[in-house]
């Protein structure tokens, strides 16, 4: 997919969201998705999830930086692709002012949780609901 097929216009805002997909969501801001710069990646939970950023592109427009990154997220034994696009606007200082999160998953949701395989993947992220 080109860097233009992650149009989030008609997307949900993970960052808006309430419960697991909240959790999940602080979950990668935790374990520093959210900061990962083109090509590096980071590793987390007890069975192997792979994170990272295929590409960043920081724009300027008249009122704020804007940066944008896709991370590809390969879960422990989940076979679809799952990509992640955060959205980074920065204040006239350079300080971020908002962020936005968005799913891309290969089954066409943008909600997390609504992915076939979530509970493996929340479990691999040892995210356990149990303990909620």
């Amino acid at each position: 997919m080109s860097n233009n097929s992650y149009d989030h216009e008609n997307k949900v805002n993970l960052k808006t969201l309430e419960g697991i997909d909240e959790v999940f969501t602080d979950k990668l801001e935790e374990i520093g998705v959210l900061d990962l710069a083109t090509k590096q990646s980071v590793k987390y939970g007890t069975y192997e999830n792979n994170f990272t950023c295929l590409h960043a592109e920081k724009t300027e427009t008249d009122d704020c930086d804007v940066e944008s990154k896709i991370i590809d997220a390969k879960f422990y034994e989940h076979e679809g692709a799952i990509m992640i696009k955060v959205v980074t606007f920065f204040d006239s200082d350079g300080d971020v002012s908002d962020c936005e999160i968005y799913w891309f998953d290969s089954e066409g949701n943008d909600i997390p949780s609504n992915n076939s395989n979530w509970g493996n993947i929340i479990e691999n992220m040892d995210i356990f609901i149990d303990e909620m």
